[in-house]
């Protein structure tokens, strides 16, 4: 019960809009801890992708492609007519290879870039903290923080993305009892856009 009054405040403050730092109740634990992506190694994975934008909706198999320096990103239809692909390079950037015209909106396509860029980031180095069984990790890329919390299966649930201290997006990891991840859930908190991935076998 305490947990989930924990989380309610937590989820409240967020909805509002208002800024976000981690609860004086974590104690820092160690600095410059290393933090593997917690979603994907390098590799080859398939996802189905529900995205919800501005009373919107469209779906189709998001697959993603990673390896050390770059990054291939490319949603189909589920009748595999490409709906956008995006080459991503450390050091460089992002690069739009196709988008069909419906999703072909400035905005839309520096969203998902940020997105997909915030879920595959390979390397991070962070501060550890913990409160009780607890633990989070605080990593500061310029004027963004990075938020990941780990559950007592050392599995991080849930990522808070900030900049200048204001929340701008959640990712809600779900897993199965085997430890596999299973489902993430991508939530923005200033913009009407919401994307759910289920993994494919």
């Amino acid at each position: 019960m305490k947990r989930l009054l924990h989380y309610s405040i937590f989820f409240l403050c967020l909805s509002c809009g208002t800024s976000y730092r981690l609860p004086d109740t974590y104690q820092k634990e160690k600095t410059g801890e290393y933090i593997a992506n917690p979603y994907f190694g390098i590799g080859e994975y398939q996802l189905r992708a529900t995205i919800e934008a501005y009373g919107h909706s469209f779906n189709g198999v998001l697959a993603i492609k990673t390896a050390t320096y770059f990054h291939i990103v490319a949603l189909t239809t589920d009748f595999g007519n490409t709906l956008l692909k995006f080459y991503y390079k450390r050091g460089e950037g992002w690069r739009v290879e196709y988008i069909a015209d419906p999703l072909d909106r400035k905005p839309l396509i520096k969203l998902l870039q940020r997105d997909f860029e915030d879920l595959l980031e390979a390397d991070r180095y962070g501060d550890k903290y913990i409160h009780n069984q607890e633990v989070a990790y605080v990593v500061t890329e310029g004027k963004r923080k990075v938020y990941l919390f780990e559950n007592q299966n050392k599995k991080i649930y849930q990522q808070l993305n900030t900049k200048k201290s204001k929340p701008y997006t959640t990712f809600t990891a779900h897993y199965r009892q085997t430890g596999e991840l299973s489902q993430i859930v991508i939530e923005h908190h200033t913009l009407p856009v919401k994307m759910t991935l289920d993994v494919l076998p």
